[in-house]
């Protein structure tokens, strides 16, 4: 068993940390909501990596190419960071407009290729899909919106991809 530290700035645990996920070169992911950033750390707790500037950051995947998928929470949107901190890809509520995008949540890259998305419609109940599946081409393939079933979702997962 291991501990790594995860530096941040925020003082009330409710935003500091969203997700987190292990990667293949020991070093952790992090989604620090409160600080809209995405932040991987090394076993120390050392950042080495960082993107940031985005609100309410609740996931982000690291690609099998090296970049980075971040969930852009309240800005409505998903983005695609390169190594060095260029947005090479995005996907924004005007891409996808049948789902009403309000804020993104969870992200999971399928078998397909294909993305994911939790959608929390937090103040929009009722109104839009809780979970999406997409192309690479913004593509829409399927939507999750059982309203009398679900009033909200924050993460979503298709557990047969893991």
């Amino acid at each position: 068993m291991s501990t790594v530290s995860l530096p941040t700035t925020e003082k009330a645990f409710h935003q500091q940390l969203r997700s987190l996920h292990k990667l293949a070169n020991g070093h952790v992911l992090a989604a620090i909501e409160a600080e809209g950033a995405a932040r991987e750390v090394d076993p120390e707790g050392k950042v080495v990596w960082e993107f940031a500037g985005l609100a309410n950051v609740f996931d982000a995947v690291r690609l099998a190419n090296g970049n980075t998928l971040i969930a852009g929470g309240t800005q409505k949107r998903v983005v695609e960071v390169s190594p060095v901190g260029k947005v090479v890809w995005e996907l924004t509520a005007q891409d996808v407009p049948d789902v009403n995008l309000t804020w993104v949540t969870s992200l999971q890259v399928l078998k397909n290729g294909n993305y994911l998305i939790g959608n929390f419609l937090h103040g929009q109940e009722g109104k839009g899909a809780h979970a999406f599946e997409v192309t690479r081409e913004k593509k829409l393939v399927w939507t999750f919106a059982d309203h009398d079933l679900v009033k909200s979702a924050t993460m979503v997962r298709a557990i047969d991809e893991d």
